[in-house]
């Protein structure tokens, strides 16, 4: 019995001391764009998929916060990673993530990370669109997508900026390609409580 009990335990260690190590910590500017944050090692999870670096910016009406998020990035998210997403509410709200996946090497993530250019040719694709916080109702234009913005999508409810409280927002205009199947689960800083959204057309992922 003891020499069972002390294998599994051999066999414990052997795995944690296998487990993937990413690079981990956080900043949020006001303004500026920072592209890296200084973190440290931790060992992941059995649910990681990788290591990844995330930067993404949110601007309601001129107001600018960006993230730059180093972390163990975990399975359900995997299809964020080398993907650019945008929403598009024009000059009152717009915002965009890009995640930079890396090998299963421990601290593959170091480096720092650019916020790749959205492509601004239009698509042919117009949305309602119309922004509003405090309300979850607002009274829409229309807005011309562009790139791969190939979806409207019409949110009301609760979400929070980085670093704020949360609270009620109506937002109506482009979305990229798919975002909406992904939940927004993945976004680095800003939280999505309302499940209350839509996404015209509706576009099935290619697996």
């Amino acid at each position: 019995m003891n020499y069972i009990l002390a294998f599994l335990i051999f066999s414990g260690v052997i795995a944690t001391g296998n487990a993937l190590k990413c690079n981990t910590c956080e900043v949020e500017v006001r303004g500026s764009i920072p592209n890296n944050c200084e973190g440290k090692l931790v060992e992941c999870d059995d649910d990681t998929f990788t290591c990844a670096t995330q930067i993404e910016q949110n601007n309601v009406d001129g107001d600018l916060v960006t993230t730059v998020r180093k972390r163990c990035f975990p399975l359900k998210d995997k299809d964020y990673c080398e993907r650019r997403f945008e929403l598009n509410a024009r000059e009152r709200f717009y915002l965009t993530v890009f995640t930079k996946c890396c090998d299963l090497i421990d601290g593959c993530n170091s480096g720092p990370i650019e916020m790749p250019a959205g492509d601004t040719t239009p698509n042919g694709l117009t949305c309602p669109l119309c922004f509003k916080e405090d309300s979850v109702a607002c009274t829409p234009t229309d807005i011309k997508c562009v790139g791969d913005q190939l979806q409207c999508i019409d949110f009301r409810g609760p979400a929070a900026r980085p670093g704020e409280k949360e609270k009620d927002y109506a937002i109506q205009g482009c979305l990229t390609q798919y975002a909406c199947y992904l939940n927004f689960d993945g976004l680095p800083a800003t939280r999505v409580i309302s499940k209350e959204y839509t996404c015209t057309p509706h576009l099935i992922p290619s697996s």
